[in-house]
């Protein structure tokens, strides 16, 4: 039996990475700030994180993107 787990950030992971409330990050998935790669658990794409971090901190983003971009894939990995 082969069967394919999606690989995704849970609500909460997102939720202490950017360190806001469930109801926020509902917020930019609605608004879509966040893409959304499973419905059931719903899971969030790692990269769209990435890119909404780097809207927000550019400079700190920039400096270490390597290590954040490993960071929260890893997570994505766990979750």
């Amino acid at each position: 039996m082969n069967s394919f787990a999606p690989s995704g950030l849970s609500i909460d992971a997102v939720m202490q990475i950017l360190n806001v409330t469930k109801s926020y990050v509902y917020k930019l998935i609605k608004n879509d700030e966040l893409e959304v790669v499973n419905q059931k658990p719903i899971l969030i794409d790692p990269e769209s994180l990435v890119v909404k971090l780097r809207k927000l901190y550019p400079f700190i983003v920039d400096r270490c993107f390597t290590s954040l971009d490993y960071h929260i894939k890893s997570v994505a990995r766990l979750s």
